[in-house]
């Protein structure tokens, strides 16, 4: 598993993450801007980022995180689900309910 907490794109993330054979990526999707920026939020990958780096770094399955924690720093979980359907079907995605589980019975690594 990989949760990435708050993170941006950074020259060899792809390659350092990808060596660890992810099968269960969470991955933060409420993004950047320049208004967040100048308001003082970081901001994170948005979904698309978080989708093509779950792609890349070839996650079993991306949860989405950092989505409707705070007004004005979200992003719907459905913007991700419908970019990897129209970018990547191949790609398993997982929303998580408020306070659901998530049981991983995924593919064995050998």
């Amino acid at each position: 598993m990989h949760h990435s907490g708050d993170t941006i794109p950074y020259e060899g993330q792809t390659e350092r993450v990808k060596e660890h054979a992810v099968d269960v990526a969470l991955l933060p999707i409420n993004g950047r801007d320049f208004y967040r920026t100048r308001a003082g939020t970081i901001g994170n990958l948005d979904y698309r980022k978080a989708a093509e780096f779950a792609v890349q770094i070839g996650a079993d399955v991306v949860i989405p995180i950092h989505y409707a924690m705070f007004r004005g720093n979200t992003v719907p979980p459905g913007h991700l689900v419908s970019y990897l359907a129209d970018f990547h079907p191949e790609q398993s995605v997982h929303v998580m309910g408020r306070f659901g589980k998530y049981l991983y019975l995924g593919r064995h690594r050998g």
